[in-house]
């Protein structure tokens, strides 16, 4: 998905063709840069973080994660290491968490380049992005394992197995956790306030494919299939 930041739009496109990210003028339309990707089919959309003062677009491929100031696409610095194609990055405080060789903590140094302050190789999500929240990393791996995992220092704090294949990725509201699965399958799991517990404490089914990620707004639940836009609320 493109991301604004400032009065730029960054859209990101990788495929086995043409593949480039671009600075948009939000204002005008016309292009105000564009670099080249690697010609690899990729599905993760641009984050913005804060460093020293200023916006910086991140960019993640499987061959690596680069930061670029968003005014020009200027390449800030890299991060060479093989990172996963589909789910996004989160960032906090000047930390990216990556999806790399499990899940790899980053801080970019004054010097430009980017120190590991951690890697946990049994952290590994699939299709759908982690979410970051109170110190607390929440992710779903590919056979259906939501896990909750400490910030700071990966450590895993506890560990729930949900139903069916996620595409899209589950929305927080307080600490409950809305997970719709690729068939229609929802499932709510409550989170303790110390993430140490996660316990699956409702459930529900809509009709068709949904492979988006839900969206909660004023005390409803959106969610897209590939036939409906369907939303859930108390009456």
């Amino acid at each position: 998905s493109p991301i604004v930041v400032g009065d730029t739009v960054v859209v990101q496109v990788e495929c086995q063709g043409d593949s480039f990210a671009t600075g948009i003028d939000k204002h005008t339309g016309e292009s105000r840069w564009r670099v080249e990707r690697q010609r690899k089919a990729g599905w993760c959309s641009p984050v913005v973080m804060r460093h020293s003062g200023d916006d910086v677009v991140l960019l993640q491929s499987t061959k690596h994660l680069t930061a670029h100031e968003p005014a020009t696409g200027r390449q800030l610095w890299s991060y060479e290491e093989p990172c996963d194609g589909i789910s996004s990055p989160v960032v906090s405080d000047g930390t990216v968490f990556v999806a790399s060789g499990g899940i790899a903590a980053i801080r970019p140094a004054s010097d430009g380049k980017p120190e590991v302050l951690w890697n946990e190789s049994r952290l590994k999500p699939g299709a759908a992005s982690m979410l970051l929240a109170d110190g607390r990393l929440l992710m779903i791996n590919r056979v259906g394992v939501l896990t909750c995992a400490s910030a700071a220092d990966g450590e895993i704090l506890s560990r729930v197995r949900l139903s069916g294949e996620y595409w899209g990725t589950p929305v927080l509201v307080g600490n409950r956790l809305y997970a719709i699965n690729k068939d229609g399958a929802g499932q709510v799991v409550e989170i303790s306030a110390d993430g140490s517990s996660a316990e699956i404490v409702g459930s529900g089914k809509l009709d068709g494919t949904i492979q988006a990620s839900p969206a909660a707004s004023s005390g409803a639940l959106y969610v897209r299939s590939d036939g409906h836009l369907w939303k859930i609320a108390a009456r």
